[in-house]
């Protein structure tokens, strides 16, 4: 794990990944769980969108009019309306955790 300071008490502490509270002045810096969140609604849109796919199939009629065969293949439509249902519900989660990241940088610049 790599060692950042803190900009308040210049201490060196561990950097845990999701947020990093430094020991001294116990000041807590960005959490990247907006991030882990919206990436997760994404993936979770896409393999709900592959599941649902392969459960609701749809009938295609192969053949002449004499010979028909009708074949079930995978429902595209519904891939597609479930990653981009996914996408749009992942947005306000990257934008919360753009404005906490913003705030936290005009909170240090006021604070110095």
């Amino acid at each position: 794990m790599a060692k950042i300071e803190c900009d308040k008490c210049k201490t060196k502490f561990e950097n845990n990944g999701l947020s990093s509270l430094c020991p001294n002045c116990r000041r807590k810096r960005t959490p990247k769980i907006y991030m882990y969140a919206a990436i997760g609604v994404i993936l979770l849109g896409l393999f709900s969108g592959i599941i649902l796919g392969n459960v609701y199939k749809i009938e295609r009629v192969n053949g002449d009019s004499i010979l028909d065969t009708t074949e079930e293949v995978f429902n595209i439509n519904l891939l597609i309306i479930s990653l981009t249902s996914g996408a749009f519900a992942s947005i306000p989660l990257f934008g919360l955790g753009s404005i906490n990241y913003r705030l936290n940088l005009l909170i240090d610049k006021n604070e110095k």
